[in-house]
């Protein structure tokens, strides 16, 4: 067997000394001259990419992968050892690559991507690293402009090309090419792969068959009861071309539920901004509104989707966050004017402070108005004994 034979090549440390102490730099160096050494022996023998390539990643890693995917306490990440194979992860694990993460994968695994692949019968680990950019992409697009995000749509816009034995790739069709700026290659990512697997939950957690194939089912499904009508979502493609890096910015993939990192949703005084919150890094979705003419626009990161009916499914919830933020920017444009009288402090350099006044469930700005400390301790002591 051809794992036999890498198990009993010597370890690296052998050739060390009992009271040698090598660096964590010096192993790592060690492990690379050793998986170069097989992977040489192993071209020579002619076998396959996959059973050549061992993982050249360092436990350091995990960090990266864990925060990059948003991976949780759920899973358990390993780096493979020098004899492993992606291909033949151990029981209950499955392999993934860094650069699919870097293209937009995160856990859990989308669960169109895991339809698809369960139609197509291959891993979602043989997807080369551009697949998930071209696939979030394209979902994003989709749910946006309320498409049903099934598996027979996308077998209407995609390809499956096979790239070799056990390798697979996934792009837009040429006629359908409005998505583009993926990478020309990815220099030795079939070398850059972990091990993951659920430590809880169902069974068949992942959605699909993550076996390794060879081939892939390219037939596109037969069209369901309700056949989805393309057309209206292709006429509001033509003539576009988006740029794949941008679509599938964090921000984005969590605003269309790709991605299960935790963000929270602030407001910005005269705009309407949603600002998610994603690995420490601020990013802004602008939402704006034309109530009068019933249309709602959406610009995320300076990638304009276009003008759709606020009817549409999805677009409701923009319509939701467009009446929430207008509401918002008026309270803080009286916030606003109130806080400018709130820096006219008196002679006596009291600290002043704004009380807001409601009447009716009416906000203007006869409702605010500017006390001293003393006077909002007083006022909160006399409610205090008039409500007990």
């Amino acid at each position: 067997m051809l794992a036999e034979s890498i198990d009993h090549s010597p370890p690296p440390e052998a050739s060390n000394r009992v009271d040698e102490t090598p660096s964590l730099e010096d192993n790592h160096r060690a492990r690379i001259l050793r998986i170069d050494q097989d992977e040489a022996r192993l071209t020579t023998q002619g076998c396959t990419w996959y059973e050549i390539k061992a993982s050249t990643l360092r436990q350091s890693d995990i960090s990266y992968v864990k925060d990059k995917a948003g991976i949780t306490s759920l899973y358990e990440v390993v780096i493979p050892p020098i004899h492993a194979r992606a291909h033949r992860p151990p029981a209950g694990f499955h392999t993934f690559y860094i650069n699919q993460i870097d293209r937009g994968l995160r856990f859990p695994l989308p669960t169109f991507i895991a339809s698809l692949c369960h139609y197509i019968g291959v891993s979602p680990s043989q997807l080369a690293p551009n697949s998930y950019s071209s696939l979030l992409s394209l979902a994003i697009l989709l749910k946006f402009h309320g498409v049903p995000l099934s598996t027979y749509v996308l077998m209407q816009l995609v390809t499956i090309k096979r790239l070799g034995p056990g390798k697979f790739y996934i792009s837009n069709k040429k006629e359908f090419r409005f998505i583009g700026g993926n990478p020309s290659s990815h220099k030795g990512w079939m070398s850059r792969y972990f091990f993951i697997r659920r430590i809880s939950g169902r069974e068949n957690f992942w959605g699909c068959d993550m076996s390794w194939q060879d081939n892939a089912h390219t037939l596109p499904p037969s069209p369901p009861e309700q056949k989805p009508n393309l057309t209206k979502f292709l006429e509001a493609m033509r003539g576009k071309c988006f740029n794949a890096q941008q679509l599938i910015e964090e921000d984005l993939l969590r605003f269309f539920n790709f991605s299960g990192k935790k963000a929270r949703l602030i407001g910005n005084l005269g705009k309407i901004a949603l600002r998610l919150i994603s690995a420490g890094i601020c990013v802004r979705i602008e939402v704006s509104a034309e109530f009068e003419s019933g249309i709602v626009g959406l610009r995320m990161r300076n990638i304009d989707f276009g003008e759709v009916n606020a009817g549409q499914s999805y677009c409701s919830s923009c319509w939701r966050a467009c009446a929430r933020a207008l509401k918002r920017r008026r309270l803080i444009k009286w916030k606003r004017y109130v806080l400018s009288f709130a820096f006219k402090r008196s002679a006596a350099g009291s600290k002043a402070c704004v009380a807001k006044v409601t009447s009716f469930g009416l906000v203007d700005a006869s409702s605010f108005c500017v006390i001293s400390r003393n006077q909002q301790i007083d006022s909160i002591r006399e409610r205090a004994v008039s409500s007990s």
